[in-house]
C-alpha cells in the first residue's frame, strides 16, 4: 500500500495549488481526480479576475484586493518554474454606463478606489468617464452616460493555467492519479476505484477540493451541507483576422464578460443557472449569452467566428463565500473550496493558508477572513 503524508480530493485549480503548497514545504503528496486533471469547472474557458468594487469594503474583499496584488509574483513563479505560459495580463476592465442613476455610483467608486486601492502607491485606480468611450467596440447606447474602468482586472487562460500547475506538481514529486474516483476515507487508509477495481492508499491527512461535488462528499460523509453546484455556460471566439485590432480589455455589462486572450481567442459567459441536469451540455441560455454579448459588443458577429460552446458547474457555497478549514471532531480531514467565481483570483493564497493549516504553521501571508471559515459557514447554517 502506498502511504502519504497529505491525499487532495479534486485537480482543479484549488488542489492543484494545494498540493504545490504543500510539496513545497516538504509534505510527500498524492493528488486524486475522478476526472482529468484541471477538467469541470477549472477547465472553462473565461478566465476572468477582476477585483470587488472599492465601496462597502469589508474583510472578504480586502482578502481578494491582497490575492490580486501578490497574483503576478505567483504566475511568475509557475512560469519560470515550468516553462509554459498561462496567459495571465492585467488587461483592465471597462463598463458601460447606460443610465443616469448609475453616474453617482460610478463617481464613488471611483473616488473610493483611490484610498482602497492606494492608487498612490500602487498605480492601480478605478474611474468614471463621462464622455462616450471606447464606442468602436461598445454599442453607443450602452454608454450614452460614459464608461466606468480600471486597471488592475486581469485575465488569465484557465486551461494554460491549469496545465502549468499540473506540470508544477509533478516537478515537485505530486503523485497525481487521474479518473480514480474517491469513495472513502477511514483510519487514514482511503478506498478509490479506478478502471473499476477498488484499491487502497494510505495517508495521515486528507483535503476536500472536489469543486462542486466536495459538498455532496461532506453531506454524505459528515451529514454537513454548505452548498451547491451552480451551473455556468459560455462561448469562445477566434478573431477572424489576427492583424485587425483587438479588443484591449475585458468588457463587461449587464451580467456579461467578453474576456480577450492572447491567442487570439475571446470568451464570453456566463449563466448561473441553480437548476440543471447535465452539467456539460449547452443549451438555449448559451444561444441568449451570445445575443447579449454581439448586442453589447456588435464586432462579436461581423469579425469574429464562433469556435466552442461550453459548460460546468462552479462551486458556490450557500453563504457564497469559500469554505476553508477542518472537519468538526476530525483532526485530520479538511476542506477547501466554494470560490465561485473568485476561484482563480485568490487560489494561490487559499492554498498559501491550506498548506500552513495542515501543518500546523502560521505563516500564511494574509489571514483568512472569518467568512471563509468552515466554522463560520456550520454556524450560519444552524
Amino acid at each position: 500500500m502506498n502511504t502519504y503524508d497529505i491525499a487532495i480530493v479534486g485537480a482543479g485549480v484549488f488542489g492543484l495549488s494545494s498540493a504545490i503548497k504543500l510539496a513545497q514545504s516538504g509534505a510527500n503528496v498524492v493528488l486524486i481526480e475522478k476526472s482529468k486533471t484541471g477538467r469541470g469547472a477549472s477547465g472553462g474557458i473565461l478566465g476572468a479576475i477582476m477585483p470587488h468594487m472599492p465601496t462597502r469594503w469589508n474583510d472578504k474583499k480586502s482578502y481578494q484586493l491582497s490575492a490580486h496584488f501578490s497574483l503576478p509574483d505567483w504566475i511568475s513563479e509557475v512560469e519560470e518554474n515550468t516553462g509554459h505560459n498561462t496567459g495571465y495580463h492585467r488587461t483592465g476592465r471597462v463598463i458601460p454606463v447606460p443610465f443616469d442613476h448609475m453616474v453617482k455610483h460610478s463617481i464613488e467608486r471611483a473616488e473610493a478606489s483611490l484610498k482602497i486601492w492606494d492608487t498612490e502607491n500602487t498605480g492601480y485606480a478605478q474611474q468614471y468617464h463621462p464622455k462616450k468611450y471606447h464606442s468602436s467596440w461598445i454599442r453607443a447606447d450602452r454608454c450614452i452616460y460614459g464608461t466606468m474602468s480600471d486597471n488592475l482586472s486581469a485575465r488569465i487562460d484557465p486551461r494554460r493555467y491549469c496545465t502549468a500547475l499540473t506540470k508544477m506538481c509533478i516537478q515537485l514529486g505530486v503523485k497525481i492519479i487521474d479518473e480514480c474516483e474517491f469513495i472513502s476515507f477511514k483510519q487514514e487508509k482511503i478506498l478509490t476505484r479506478k478502471n473499476g477495481e477498488t484499491f487502497n492508499l494510505a495517508a495521515a491527512q486528507l483535503l476536500l477540493t472536489a469543486g462542486y461535488e466536495t459538498f455532496s462528499l461532506l453531506k454524505n460523509m459528515f451529514k454537513i451541507n454548505i452548498g451547491l453546484g451552480i451551473k455556468g455556460q459560455g462561448l469562445r471566439f477566434r478573431y477572424n483576422d489576427h492583424a485587425q485590432p483587438q479588443l484591449p480589455f475585458i468588457l463587461y455589462d449587464d451580467g456579461i464578460y467578453i474576456v480577450p486572450h492572447d491567442d487570439g481567442t475571446v470568451a464570453v459567459g456566463s449563466s448561473s443557472e441553480k437548476n440543471w441536469t447535465e452539467p456539460q451540455t449547452t443549451d438555449e441560455i448559451c444561444e441568449e449569452l451570445k445575443k447579449k454579448a454581439i448586442n453589447l459588443c456588435p464586432w462579436l458577429e461581423s469579425r469574429a467566428t464562433e469556435i466552442e460552446r461550453w459548460g460546468g458547474v462552479r462551486p458556490k457555497c450557500f453563504e457564497r463565500e469559500p469554505a476553508i478549514g477542518q472537519i468538526p471532531g476530525y483532526t485530520n480531514i479538511y476542506v477547501s473550496t466554494g470560490g465561485f467565481k473568485i476561484s482563480f483570483g485568490i487560489c494561490h493564497e487559499i492554498a498559501d493558508y491550506v498548506s500552513a493549516m495542515m501543518q500546523g504553521k502560521q505563516n500564511s501571508r494574509l489571514s483568512l477572513p472569518i467568512s471563509f471559515e468552515l466554522d463560520d459557514h456550520l454556524k450560519k447554517m444552524q
